[in-house]
């Protein structure tokens, strides 16, 4: 009877030894590069597929953005003619403002300036009532 349990205990462990076996076999190199193959190659079509999408991302972008790009041409055009207008607006102003009080300065020198030659020839005059050249 324990040979019977022996010999069932020793086919069990042949048994499961057998099982076991390929556990301890050595992958090759060609077994790794073919597993990592298969591991990559499936990553490598869904990289690609993620390339396609961005290229489509970047193409959807790309015309949203001129279409933007558009409405801001239009809006800085708008912006550049107000600018022109204001400008304009502030140069009259400072015309109608700079102009007159030139004027007026220029007009208040040449008074002062004849006035000092009246008071000159007054003075001429004076001095030759003095001399009694002038009667």
């Amino acid at each position: 009877m324990l040979k019977k349990k022996m010999w069932g205990f020793l086919w069990l462990f042949t048994l499961l030894f057998v099982l076991a076996l390929p556990c301890f076999a050595e992958l090759t190199k060609e077994d790794v590069r073919q597993i990592v193959r298969e591991e990559i190659e499936p990553l490598k079509i869904e990289i690609q597929a993620l390339k396609i999408t961005v290229t489509e991302m970047d193409k959807r972008i790309a015309a949203q953005f001129s279409a933007v790009d558009s409405r801001f041409d239009a809006v800085d055009y708008r912006f550049s003619i107000l600018q022109w207008f204001i400008t304009g607006l502030v140069a009259i102003t400072v015309a109608a403002i700079a102009i007159p009080q030139l004027l007026i300065a220029y007009r208040e020198k040449k008074e002062t300036q004849l006035s000092k030659e009246v008071e000159e020839l007054k003075q001429r005059i004076a001095e030759l009532e003095k001399k009694r050249i002038v009667t």
